[in-house]
């Protein structure tokens, strides 16, 4: 193999399925699969992730040449295969591709063996693959790497990891599936936790996570697996830090990875390196990002908002005009709009904005949560009047629905008590603790939501009830007790800081952000109820942005 395929960056493709029988389709994944695991063991070879190949596969199979595929993921060249049966025996035939010129450099040893030997037949694959390309010195040894897993496994990981983002439930039922088939797999073990996490379940996401140890051989991981399982080590530690560190270290393998880039990109925003995390997210393209799936927008969502707290606010808006109108929902779309337009002081086009919003299809919910976003961003600014203002249209336009079930308790109380109704505020606010409502940026399921306590003190405050408030800061601690969900710590600094006890605020906010509680330092900053803090240099220590 010449030097300059050996050091070009090169992307596996799943082979293609010429043997006539679907139920070998996943074959040529998983082999692509295992032969990315094999060249990363070399860690001289650069390497396109297996999920950057599967999220642009498209732009591979076509007949426009190698331009866009090379665009979207940084190849420069493209191992591309085939297999097909010769009686009992599969073939596997393969090619070197470079993407500029289309044509096929080399031609790679063909494999073959016996039809119900997949995984034998994948681990030779691995190795002849990871033997070629290694260059003096870095020899590919058989073992090094992890078998493998069963085939049937392997095919309901796939299935499980389609669901991922989209139906947390389906995820987590054909990834235990595949964790039941061969519970020495380790990639979904990660899934399934990361499913659970993101589903509000920490304390299954850390039973499952605790399987890892027992059951898979950490040293044995392929150094990209490896860092994820640092990182997710790490967030469920609640150690941001730490898991900037491990996932940061696959960003810089493959930047054009869509997941990895996001996750890192998310996590500098959580660290408040708005900087850092512009850089991150603006390695991909905005014209690169699949807008088939509403998950990907969080993409547009986090690099809008870093973009806009530089002061960027025409690229943050340009970036957030691209999510198709079918997929903008208020926290990917109109909230992020709505801050730009609010700090540029436009706020005919903000007008313009929120009738878009109450002419679309979006639940009754999503309309109010952008309306209550308004009115904080205001409220955080010290501009009552139009505080005032979006809580009561809020509300005046809440009343005139008729399908009431989808306006929440918490929703109501908020834009009462954002209207300075502090009576009509009150019981709302006293149903949003016992009933299910939303949970935003909450860990656990357990408990009434730390954001609905907040309020209901807040407003105990507001009404001159000091002993009610009190007791609700007595709630919160006990629920922080329980359930270790920093979330009450943060409303227990809200109280605190409408007290004005700020030195008690700011150590409560300083051991939330030390428990990797996912709200960023520019939630601190633009939380209204942290208004008494502005001005006071701990607070605006803490909020400046760190790189």
């Amino acid at each position: 193999m010449s030097r300059a395929i050996r050091e070009a960056r090169i992307a596996v493709l799943p082979f293609e399925n010429h043997t006539d029988d679907p139920s070998l389709d996943v074959l040529g994944v998983m082999a692509s699969d295992w032969i990315i695991q094999g060249l990363v063991y070399l860690g001289n070879v650069q390497i396109v992730s297996f999920e950057n190949i599967q999220d642009n596969l498209k732009f591979a199979q076509n007949d426009n040449g190698w331009e866009q595929f090379a665009a979207r993921t940084g190849a420069e060249k493209v191992l591309k295969g085939t297999y097909q049966l010769d009686g009992q025996e599969l073939v596997f035939q393969s090619e070197v591709i470079d993407t500029e010129t289309g044509q096929a450099e080399l031609v790679m040893p063909t494999v073959k063996g016996p039809k119900g030997k997949q995984l034998l037949l994948v681990s030779q694959l691995q190795q002849k693959f990871a033997t070629a390309f290694a260059a003096k010195g870095h020899e590919f040894s058989p073992g090094v790497a992890q078998d493998p897993p069963a085939y049937d496994a392997y095919q309901l990981y796939q299935k499980g990891t389609d669901l991922y983002s989209t139906n947390f439930a389906g995820c987590i039922e054909l990834l235990n599936q595949a964790i039941q088939k061969d519970s020495s797999f380790f990639m979904p073990y990660l899934f399934v936790t990361g499913a659970y996490f993101m589903d509000g379940e920490k304390v299954k996401a850390d039973s499952v996570f605790g399987l890892i140890n027992r059951r898979i051989d950490i040293e044995r991981l392929p150094q990209t697996h490896m860092q994820w399982y640092l990182h997710w080590k790490a967030i469920l530690n609640k150690d941001l830090r730490t898991a900037y560190e491990a996932i940061i270290k696959n960003f810089e393998i493959d930047p054009k990875q869509l997941m990895t880039n996001l996750e890192t990109g998310i996590i500098a925003n959580d660290l408040n390196m708005p900087e850092k995390s512009v850089r991150i997210l603006g390695a991909i393209d905005p014209e690169h990002v699949d807008l088939r799936h509403e998950f990907n927008t969080w993409w547009h969502r986090h690099y809008a908002h870093n973009l806009y707290r530089l002061g960027r606010y025409e690229e943050a808006e340009q970036i957030l005009k691209r999510i198709p109108p079918n997929l903008r929902k208020h926290w990917n779309y109109y909230d992020r709009m709505a801050e730009i337009l609010i700090a540029k002081h436009q706020e005919e086009r903000l007008e313009d904005l929120m009738q878009d919003l109450l002419h679309s299809d979006r639940l009754v919910s999503d309309k109010l949560l952008t309306f209550l976003f308004v009115s904080e961003r205001y409220g955080h600014r010290k501009r009552e009047t139009e505080q005032n203002y979006w809580a009561e249209r809020g509300l005046a336009w809440a009343m005139e629905q008729s399908d009431t079930q989808e306006t929440n308790s918490y929703l109501l109380g908020n834009l009462y008590y954002l209207a300075g109704q502090f009576q009509k505020a009150l019981p709302w606010l006293q149903k949003a603790t016992r009933e299910k409502g939303p949970n935003w940026l909450q860990v656990t399921k357990e408990g009434p939501g730390w954001l609905q306590l907040s309020r209901l003190g807040s407003c105990y405050l507001a009404l001159g009830e000091r002993a009610k408030a009190q007791d609700t800061l007595l709630e919160m601690d006990k629920w922080y007790d329980k359930t270790k969900d920093a979330g009450y710590l943060i409303a227990q600094a809200h109280l605190y800081a409408r007290q004005n006890d700020k030195e008690r605020a700011m150590d409560l906010i300083r051991e939330a952000f030390n428990k990797a509680h996912p709200y960023d330092p520019s939630g601190y900053e633009n939380d209204f109820l942290f208004v008494p803090l502005q001005g006071y240099p701990p607070f605006e220590n803490f909020v400046h942005p760190k790189g």
